[in-house]
């Protein structure tokens, strides 16, 4: 399969042609054009498209035998045909591959070149690169007599049909050109082949193929399984397998002689597999590369070999080996036919590598290794060992042993050694191996089983080493080191018993210390860590009343939540004071009873504070009506009064006004009487009704007359009687509550105002020259609030969202929307203002419409309402 490579975009630019297209086919005269500064304004009716007009194509361009992704585009000035990212255009591309000779001897080829020039002139049926006058100015302020046309938006679409159909065309081309130039391979062809003669034996010192292609060898040569025999190789594959291994592999053709052979590890022989092997055999016999072969052999006579030298005929061997493969190309215009035609390309594979020993597994069954090794006096372990008698009094070992390892050293007295006299070391035997005896020492197997051995002054029962253990040792002197060895442990078992016995009186009375120190210990610290806990307790209950504080916005419900708290926090401490174990319980179960209590205590004060600032707001806004009241009633009363003409008129008429300003500022302030802001016209008409009637019947009255008896003295005033108009009637339920709250068992005060005849009866008797009706009674307005209570209120309004937002935990859609309220609320009482005080009272009267927190809005609304400013 061919490789493709993807070009870099970034780092080229495409290169177009400044001269018209030549048989639809442009020729370049440059190599690269600049970025357009503007683009050209599209005709009526078409539309403009800026983006180049292109398709994707792979192609193997260079002939390399490397597939690259290129782009095939039209150049918008001048309908040229362009392959990037090589910067030619598609005929240059076209008039290199017909110069080939492989495409002068293929019809096939010839034709598909024909059918892409065909193709390639049908691309100009669209506008492209044509020019219209214009005259205008850019954005540069330059002076412009043409304008290019840009192709519409069917032209470009039956461009870029046209491109896909070259594209195809393209990949065709792309596809048999390949198959018919893998048809051109050079001979495989020896270039230099050195031997290396040991013990008359020739072996391979080094081979070099260029080129090496799937076609035979030039030379006749072919390749084949190993076949030639040598007095080395057998003696070596006595004692170990070694193979007979190619330098050149027998599917490279090559053959099986011993110019073509070294003896190699089974190890070894895998590397190459899988290294230099596996890299030549798919470049040559599955990708059809043609490729340059080196094989060599390095330091010969250095190889350490399985034994380690201890074998002669491995240290023959060589130790190292340089390999490379390294492919070849064409020289351009050869047709790749003749070893001539190649050159070196890029390498594929290049190492040097250190012939791998043979493992154990490779030594031939039943091989002892050369050569005779004597034992030294010592201890002798191993897990794996094989200990075996050899026909001449002698021993076979096989295995890893460790001789008077130091982790053993405490056996060594015990096994009758002299520790002094020893010196460790490793001892690996891949390969069974022939040991004899010193003159004096004696092989002693120790079996498995207990022993006594002394360590750090104490004798201890411990067991002898798992696996095979002997002792090498002098016969005469093992039998007295193992008695003296025995003594020291029989004395040492009775040194140690006494101070073990010492050491027993004396932790006695130290356990008897310690517990008397520990109890007092014990006793301290419950008291420290009681006393510790209590504070952490006060603190905690105190942090949990400072989050009240604010809640309390008068001065007395503050103190005297204060001193709850106090009185809570004594009675508590006295509690936790009882408790000796207090430490041990659990914090948070100690603290909430009292905490509760506090809340009860909070939430108690706070309705009572509640109440009393409603009850305060209300008799504000109670005065504040009343005042209004007033108010209107003296200014509409002055209004009457201004279209009398009489001065008797005026005089009656203000008697009879003094009466009902009196009788409803009564009314009006008086605080049973239950009424709000929603019936301030009702309680305005109904004056305002009686100060029209009396109008009406001042109007209507006659002058008075005098008696014209001289000197007669006025015993007798007129009188006159003017009924009440009917008047509207009240709301019977209102009475009712009026009558329920005055807890009296009289009339209500709102029916005896309306039964009392008298209270709207203009009386006569009084002297004609009345004098002038006193100034009305003019209401004290309430104050208006400050904006330190607003802030205070506020805070108290706060205190309640937050523990509604409490309320409803997990009502995530309730919850958000108190949390907006809380945010408005906290805006208000950082910049206090009415338009603030508006959006909380707004919100607070939508909220009051979901059935959950109808009721629990209620006294929020009520003392938000009491805060507006004025």
């Amino acid at each position: 399969m061919k490789e493709i490579v993807t070009p870099d975009h970034q780092a080229d630019s495409r290169a177009v042609a400044n001269q018209p297209a030549t048989n639809g086919i442009a020729v370049p005269d440059v190599t690269s054009r600049p970025q357009l500064q503007e683009e050209a304004a599209p005709l009526a009716g078409e539309s403009s498209v800026a983006t180049p007009i292109e398709v994707s194509v792979t192609l193997d361009i260079d002939d390399d035998e490397v597939d690259e992704a290129h782009t095939l585009f039209i150049d918008l000035d001048d309908g040229a045909l362009w392959l990037h990212s090589d910067k030619q255009t598609l005929e240059l591309f076209l008039q290199r591959k017909r110069r080939k000779s492989v495409v002068q001897n293929s019809t096939v080829l010839q034709n598909l070149l024909k059918d892409i020039e065909d193709a390639a002139r049908l691309v100009h049926i669209g506008r492209y690169g044509t020019t219209k006058a214009t005259n205008r100015v850019n954005s540069k302020g330059r002076l412009k007599t043409t304008q290019r046309v840009a192709p519409t938006v069917k032209q470009r679409q039956d461009a870029l049909l046209q491109l896909n159909e070259i594209r195809k065309l393209l990949q065709q081309l792309n596809t048999i050109s390949a198959q018919v130039m893998k048809k051109q391979r050079p001979p495989s062809h020896k270039v230099q082949i050195d031997t290396k003669s040991i013990d008359g034996d020739i072996f391979c010192a080094k081979v070099i193929m260029a080129p090496l292609s799937l076609l035979p060898r030039d030379d006749g040569v072919v390749g084949s399984p190993p076949g030639a025999a040598s007095s080395l190789f057998t003696k070596l594959t006595q004692r170990i397998n070694y193979k007979r291994g190619h330098m050149l592999n027998e599917h490279l053709h090559g053959p099986g002689t011993g110019n073509n052979l070294v003896p190699i590890s089974t190890a070894f022989n895998s590397v190459m597999k899988t290294g230099v092997e596996k890299a030549a055999k798919e470049a040559v016999n599955a990708n059809n590369k043609v490729i340059r072969f080196e094989a060599e052999p390095l330091d010969w006579g250095l190889y350490p070999g399985f034994y380690n030298g201890t074998f002669p005929d491995e240290q023959k061997l060589p130790n190292r080996f340089r390999f490379l493969v390294r492919q070849m190309t064409r020289v351009p215009g050869k047709d790749g036919s003749d070893v001539t035609h190649w050159q070196d390309g890029p390498v594929l594979y290049s190492k040097t590598e250190t012939h791998t020993v043979p493992s154990a597994a490779d030594v031939v069954q039943g091989t002892v290794a050369p050569g005779v090794q004597t034992f030294k006096a010592g201890y002798y372990r191993s897990f794996n060992g094989k200990l075996d008698p050899a026909p001449n009094s002698n021993y076979y070992l096989s295995g890893n042993y460790i001789v008077n390892g130091v982790s053993f050293s405490h056996f060594f007295e015990a096994f009758g050694l002299d520790p002094a006299t020893l010196t460790a070391e490793d001892l690996p035997l891949a390969v069974t191996t022939e040991f004899k005896l010193p003159p004096g020492l004696s092989l002693i197997p120790i079996p498995q089983g207990e022993i006594e051995i002394i360590y750090n002054g104490k004798v201890l029962k411990n067991q002898t080493p798992s696996g095979q253990s002997f002792v090498i040792a002098d016969a005469s002197t093992h039998a007295n080191n193992q008695a003296i060895y025995a003594g020291l442990v029989k004395s040492t078992k009775l040194a140690q018993q006494q101070q073990e016995q010492l050491a027993l009186r004396q932790k006695q009375q130290q356990q008897q210390a310690q517990a008397r120190s520990s109890a007092e210990e014990a006793r301290s610290r419950e008291a420290s860590q009681n006393a510790h806990r209590i504070v952490n307790l006060e603190l905690a209950f105190n942090k949990a009343a400072e989050q009240y504080l604010h809640l309390f916005t008068i001065a007395k419900f503050l103190e005297r939540f204060k001193a709850a708290k106090d009185d809570l926090l004594a009675n508590a401490k006295a509690a936790w004071e009882r408790d000796t174990q207090l430490y041990r319980g659990y914090m948070e179960g100690q603290l909430t009873p009292h905490v509760k209590q506090l809340e009860i205590e909070k939430n108690q004060l706070v309705q009572e504070q509640t109440i009393e600032a409603t009850r305060e707001r209300a008799a504000r806004s109670r005065a504040e009506l009343v005042k209004g009241l007033l108010e209107e009633l003296n200014k509409t009363t002055s209004e009457e009064r201004s279209v009398l003409t009489e001065r008797w008129q005026k005089d009656e008429f203000d008697r009879g006004a003094h009466k009902i300003f009196s009788l409803y500022k009564q009314y009006w302030e008086d605080p049973k009487k239950r009424f709000d802001k929603s019936q301030r016209q009702e309680l305005l008409d109904s004056a305002l009704r009686k100060i029209k009637e009396l109008l009406e019947r001042v109007k209507v009255l006659p002058p008075p007359t005098v008696p014209q008896v001289k000197d007669a003295p006025q015993t007798e005033l007129l009188k006159r009687k003017f009924e009440p108009l009917p008047e509207k009637k009240a709301d019977p339920r209102k009475m009712e509550e009026e009558e329920e709250d005055s807890g009296e068992g009289k009339e209500s005060e709102r029916k005896k105002f309306k039964n009392d005849t008298s209270a709207f009866t203009l009386q006569t008797n009084v002297p004609l020259h009345s004098p002038q009706i006193p100034p009305p009674f003019q209401p004290q307005l309430a104050p208006p609030i400050s904006t330190r209570q607003a802030i205070e209120t506020a805070n108290t309004v706060l205190g309640w969202i937050d523990n509604l937002h409490q309320q409803f935990n997990g009502d995530s859609v309730t919850q958000g929307q108190l949390a907006m309220l809380q945010v408005f609320i906290q805006q208000f009482i950082s910049q206090p203002g009415n338009s603030g005080w508006r959006k909380v009272f707004e919100l607070l009267e939508n909220l009051q419409t979901i059935d959950l927190l109808t009721e629990p809005l209620k006294k929020p609304i009520l003392l938000w309402d009491s805060i507006r400013l004025r």
